[in-house]
């Protein structure tokens, strides 16, 4: 029997039986009016003249539009509260506002550096090498930490090479949010870092298709905190092999081996940081 021998008509006539009122009358339908020629005529001139009349008063650009806007969100430094000193093209981040802001400027510092010394105490118990470099990242007054910046990074499945993408740092106060900002001289001042992360290949290639999402041929984003980002890479990335295959010099690589075989040590140190209160300062 083929399916165009089938006959539903019995049971559509009894499902129309059955149905309740609320079936019957709860179908939504759309009504048309009809409109005359006349109508459709007029309506459509009227379209074209406000148009126009929209058309014409584009050419009034507004103040704060165009290059403006593109300067305010592209070019504008947004330094973390907490680490406003840095330097970048010989121009140092501008100073904070009176009043409550500079108040909760001068808090955050206070808070960054009371992280600062947390951070450099974990990975010294963690006995991780090459402290001197980890302790701050690299990240200083001279040389901030910015959106765009190469660094080697700790994951759970080991040490790779991650892009900043977004920088976050938490505003003072009780009730404190995350704001993104552009750069920050104190890498504790950072509480989020969204990286892209890079593989290591062979000799000083990384890719940038990881194992984690080779299957898929994707490439690789998350958002870490402050401490999995160990230190700050020489290497600087152009625009045209942005988000591709990169190439570190023989100081990058040299650092990335050396915490490549502190795998174990770093991984101790991410246990000891989502300690909290005595307990991980008090733990031998």
């Amino acid at each position: 029997m083929q399916y165009d021998d089938l006959d539903f008509e019995m049971l559509v006539d009894m499902r129309r039986q059955h149905q309740t009122k609320q079936a019957t009358t709860g179908v939504r339908t759309r009504k048309f009016k009809e409109i005359s020629s006349n109508e459709t005529t007029m309506r459509g001139k009227l379209i074209r003249e406000l148009h126009e009349a929209l058309k014409e008063a584009q050419d009034d650009v507004a103040i704060g539009t165009g290059a403006n806007r593109r300067d305010r969100w592209t070019d504008n430094r947004v330094p973390a509260p907490g680490g406003r000193e840095g330097v970048i093209d010989g121009a140092t981040a501008p100073d904070a506002l009176a009043g409550n802001s500079a108040n909760a400027a001068l808090t955050a510092a206070a808070v960054a550096k009371k992280a600062a010394e947390r951070r450099k105490h974990i990975f010294t118990k963690a006995g991780v090498p090459n402290l001197a470099e980890i302790k701050e990242a690299r990240v200083t007054a001279l040389r901030p930490l910015q959106v765009g910046d190469y660094g080697i990074v700790v994951l759970p499945n080991g040490v790779m090479v991650g892009q900043v993408i977004a920088l976050y740092s938490k505003t003072g106060g009780k009730n404190g949010k995350h704001s993104s900002v552009t750069e920050s001289s104190n890498i504790s001042a950072i509480s989020y870092l969204a990286v892209q992360v890079f593989k290591h290949m062979y000799a000083q290639q990384f890719r940038s298709i990881p194992a984690a999402t080779a299957i898929f041929q994707t490439r690789q984003f998350t958002q870490l905190s402050a401490i999995n980002f160990l230190t700050l890479l020489d290497y600087k990335g152009s625009s045209q092999n942005q988000g591709s295959n990169l190439e570190l010099s023989f100081e990058d690589l040299t650092r990335f081996r050396t915490l490549q075989k502190a795998n174990k040590q770093l991984q101790a140190a991410l246990k000891l940081s989502r300690k909290r209160g005595r307990d991980s300062d008090n733990e031998e």
